[in-house]
């Protein structure tokens, strides 16, 4: 639902079993009058919910991010722009809150290209073939976690307008990291520790996902998402098919596109 006169969209979760569209509120984000995000939440529990706020300098640059959980925790993020070799790079520096600790405060470097493609970011190593993104990857070690994540995209596939909605949503800086992160439509790994987008321009073909605690840990999880679609004569995506295996365990969801 987008209401035009205050730059805002309220995404909508549809009962099937009800007459009505709009069931539940499951996103709002607003943008300033610019077209930049600046806001969204997401509602909880019992009249709770989840709040970002984006502190923009006057030239639309951002500031800090601030996130805000259900039960008050808070993390702000800060920004610092610069220009290296012609390519836009951004710094963050972000100190989380978890529970009743502060954890330690952490840095991330991202490299943007003349067309606001991400090709490098700290732990992240990209590949792209004829602009759009092909291979997706990571080994993200922390003293108690390890993340292994390996993403394809279809060689000359395309999404349509399934970006789009991405773009018209997150306003006009949607390729910075920090902000695709609040996408509502993205493939998330195990325990909300990764957001991967959709799509890239190439629709995602495999997505395998290693996660554990520690090295001595038992608590680990491995999994392979391997997806599918189908489209209209006008090359947009009108159904998507997800197949995931943990284990012993599959899983498949069907989600259809509506335009």
């Amino acid at each position: 639902m987008v209401d035009q006169a205050n730059n805002s969209f309220s995404l909508y979760k549809d009962d099937t079993a009800t007459a009505t569209l709009y069931d539940a509120l499951a996103y709002s984000y607003q943008l300033n009058s610019d077209g930049f995000l600046v806001k969204c939440f997401q509602p909880g529990e019992n009249g709770t919910r989840n709040t970002v706020e984006i502190q923009r300098h006057d030239n639309n640059q951002i500031k800090t991010i601030k996130s805000t959980d259900a039960y008050g925790f808070s993390t702000t993020t800060w920004f610092d722009y610069s220009v290296e070799d012609g390519r836009t790079v951004i710094r963050t520096t972000n100190n989380p809150v978890d529970g009743w600790t502060t954890a330690a405060t952490g840095t991330t470097r991202c490299v943007y290209d003349a067309n606001n493609k991400v090709v490098r970011t700290t732990g992240y190593s990209f590949a792209y073939q004829k602009g759009n993104m092909v291979m997706c990857a990571t080994d993200y070690t922390l003293p108690d976690v390890f993340e292994n994540i390996r993403v394809s995209y279809y060689r000359g596939g395309r999404s349509g307008r399934l970006d789009f909605l991405m773009r018209t949503i997150l306003g006009k800086d949607y390729y910075i990291e920090e902000i695709r992160k609040l996408y509502m439509f993205s493939v998330f790994g195990i325990e909300g520790m990764t957001s991967i987008a959709l799509s890239d321009g190439s629709p995602i073909q495999e997505l395998e996902y290693q996660f554990s605690t520690g090295p001595n840990s038992s608590t680990e999880y491995n999994r392979k998402i391997n997806f599918s679609y189908e489209y209209d004569d006008n090359g947009d995506i009108t159904s998507m098919l997800q197949n995931a295996q943990q284990g012993v365990n599959n899983r498949s969801d069907r989600y259809t596109f509506v335009y």
